[in-house]
């Protein structure tokens, strides 16, 4: 019994170790994102400062809506990594329902980080393609 035991307690620092290595590689992607937004943003501010016509103004306008949305989404995506960062770091993970909700809130948010940078690449390429046709 005392074996696995400690079997068990070393399959779960394991999987803690594995969900905090995850979590850091989030931290790292989405101020990769973050900066790759600002770089947008910027290049959109260059090409609106000169003469556009109303068709490209329309969709300057899209655009930064879009960055402005993917600016909140990081946000928010942040504080969610963050908040899982800090369940991690607590030192007791004996109580199989305090494993569960991390194993679940990671999952949740494995998910979502796919998903927004699946959105954030597609906003990107849509945003140099316009540039591409536009200019």
């Amino acid at each position: 019994m005392y074996v696995m035991k400690v079997v068990q307690m070393n399959m779960t620092e394991t999987k803690i170790q594995q969900f905090k290595y995850e979590n850091d590689m989030w931290k790292r992607l989405l101020a990769f994102i973050q900066t790759e937004n600002v770089f947008l943003k910027t290049r959109l501010a260059q090409i609106a400062s000169e003469e556009i016509d109303s068709d490209m103004l329309e969709e300057a306008e899209y655009f930064q809506n879009n960055f402005v949305e993917e600016d909140e989404h990081i946000n928010l995506l942040r504080s969610q990594v963050a908040e899982q960062s800090n369940l991690l770091s607590r030192e007791v993970f004996e109580d199989g329902a305090i494993l569960k909700e991390v194993v679940r809130h990671q999952r949740r948010i494995r998910k979502e980080i796919e998903q927004a940078e699946q959105r954030f690449n597609k906003l990107k390429f849509e945003f140099n393609n316009f540039l591409s046709e536009n200019l």
